[in-house]
């Protein structure tokens, strides 16, 4: 599983705490992907006790019997206990991360409670088995280990094809239908998001998904008239706030981004899209954020992904997916190329503001995020020095300091920080070097260390407005110091820099340029990581 073998399984939590992890839980993963009953999961909490006790017994019956297969009843103990542990250490995890304390349980305890009933828990796949996959999914976005975690997305996606979520079904009853419609759409999300962030293909085409999304109800109506009752209601009233609300908004989200996925992004696209395929999209994106819906009232904690800052970061991360591909054409699509950059500015800014005025525990998804954000912003400077102004300053500043911020709290992303600031430094040392060659009328070369061909004109000479100059940068690099800091172990992921996805056929050559810059001062100390999208996720210009 991934952890490290030293810790011991857990002991159950003290009611005060279990409440805390649970909420935790609730608030921070359960708002956006909401496939677990909560009062089931309610109920188990309440029953802990009983439940590890009766597991005692199991194991002293399994010293002194031979081997036999998992019974019914014995498998749906094992579960309950897998659930409840993996989502004390979900939550453990979480806390840790943000508050740099540990809990009664560390979460690697609470995981290895957890991984003690997973042979029981695979043993047959059904609905329990998915719920399971998207569990450890979870942790392992957060944990100081990577065991596979595309693997384990890909294998919940595949059980839930298998098991006919991705179809609509008749149903008879409507608990059971709407509990496979939120199982199967969380695991959509979180197959897009992960093979995003690895660079990896999506694990099911949408042309193969025809099931509905879920009702627009609150999460915890398990009784079929009730249930009935609330769907009725939502139809009737389609912009009513529940706490569904957000998640399937997100949904919907994923849904847009896989469509510009699949128009700009695949091995098999067309060297060239139509206008009007961009512009539907970037439709569908507006129409998306003007009804992002409004949050109910509930406790402040529950807000975070339901937030409208957190939708308007989504919908940014969307947008600078949709306009990447022509970031390289800024001389004949100077509008695309600066929606480019706005977005990539935005997602900096929000995730700054985020961090100051909500508790969040940052993850692979968020950093993964923030630091192609800056990419992008770089690369964009790179192709056009007109870009610069106080906004674009203080979107760069703003990355720096959200980067320095995750690097405080988790030191294994320190080699992204200090891959950023250092190619900042770089580009900005270029770009000196070439006004001061600019101003004496010299031919327009690289700096010393990155070799170029004398013909080759840096960009800058061909921008879109005056090139202003020299920017400074310096106050990017110190951000106030945070309190407290995040311990992690050792890197579990390899994040998509920006390489092949700044590289489309028109800007081949201003790539490798770019990739001079790369190579001078820090390739070495992100040696064996990934700085490229691979070919399929490769856009074209």
């Amino acid at each position: 599983m991934g952890e490290p073998k030293s810790a011991n399984p857990a002991r159950m939590p003290s009611d005060e705490t279990s409440e805390m992890l649970l909420q935790v839980y609730w608030s921070k993963f359960h708002a956006k992907y909401p496939f677990l009953s909560r009062n089931e999961i309610s109920d188990l909490n309440e029953r802990r006790h009983e439940l590890s006790a009766h597991r005692d017994e199991i194991n002293t019956q399994e010293i002194h019997s031979s081997p036999r297969p998992v019974r019914a009843t014995s498998r749906k103990l094992h579960l309950s206990l897998f659930k409840l542990n993996m989502i004390y250490a979900i939550s453990a995890r979480y806390v840790q991360l943000r508050q740099s304390k540990e809990a009664e349980n560390t979460p690697e305890e609470y995981y290895n409670a957890a991984s003690r009933e997973i042979d029981a828990v695979l043993s047959v796949k059904d609905l329990d088995t998915i719920d399971s996959l998207l569990l450890l999914v979870l942790y392992q976005l957060r944990s100081p280990s990577y065991p596979g975690m595309w693997h384990l997305i890909r294998h919940a996606m595949t059980s839930s094809v298998e098991t006919g979520l991705h179809r609509k079904a008749r149903i008879p009853s409507l608990v059971e239908n709407e509990r496979r419609k939120r199982l199967f759409w969380c695991v959509y999300s979180l197959d897009r998001a992960v093979a995003m962030a690895l660079g990896r293909p999506h694990s099911i085409s949408e042309r193969d998904i025809d099931t509905d999304l879920p009702a627009n109800v609150d999460d915890d109506i398990d009784d079929e008239a009730t249930l009935r009752q609330a769907i009725n209601d939502s139809i009737s009233f389609p912009n009513r706030s529940t706490r569904l609300s957000a998640a399937i908004h997100q949904i919907r989200l994923k849904i847009i981004e896989s469509r510009i996925h699949e128009t700009l992004y695949s091995v098999r696209r067309p060297d060239t899209v139509p206008a009007d395929e961009i512009a539907i999209l970037q439709q569908q994106l507006l129409d998306w954020k003007e009804n992002i819906p409004d949050s109910p009232q509930m406790d402040s904690e529950e807000q975070t992904h339901r937030s409208r800052q957190m939708h308007l970061l989504h919908y940014y991360k969307s947008i600078r997916l949709l306009y990447l591909p022509r970031i390289n054409s800024f001389e004949s699509s100077p509008q695309e190329f600066q929606r480019c950059i706005d977005a990539a500015g935005q997602i900096c800014q929000l995730q700054k503001q985020i961090h100051h005025t909500q508790t969040v525990a940052w993850s692979l998804l968020g950093l993964h995020a923030t630091y192609l954000a800056g990419l992008t912003l770089i690369y964009g400077f790179y192709l056009s020095r007109s870009i610069f102004d106080f906004k674009f300053s203080s979107d760069i500043r703003a990355c720096s300091t959200v980067l320095y911020i995750i690097a405080e709290r988790w030191p294994a992303a320190a080699k992204y920080r200090d891959a950023f600031e250092e190619l900042v430094a770089n580009l900005i040392e270029a770009d000196q070097q070439q006004t001061e060659l600019n101003s004496s009328s010299k031919e327009a070369t690289l700096p010393a260390g990155n070799a170029a061909s004398s013909s080759t004109a840096w960009p800058g000479e061909h921008d879109l407005a005056p090139t202003p100059a020299a920017p400074d940068f310096s106050s990017a690099f110190h951000p106030p110091p945070e309190q407290g800091g995040w311990q992690m172990q050792d890197p579990y992921f390899h994040p998509v820099a920006a390489s092949h996805a700044f590289g489309g056929v028109a800007g081949e050559q201003a790539w490798e340029m770019f990739e001079d810059l790369i190579d001078k001062n820090f390739r070495h100390q992100v040696k064996g990581i990934h700085l490229g999208i691979p070919t399929y996720f490769a856009p074209h210009s």
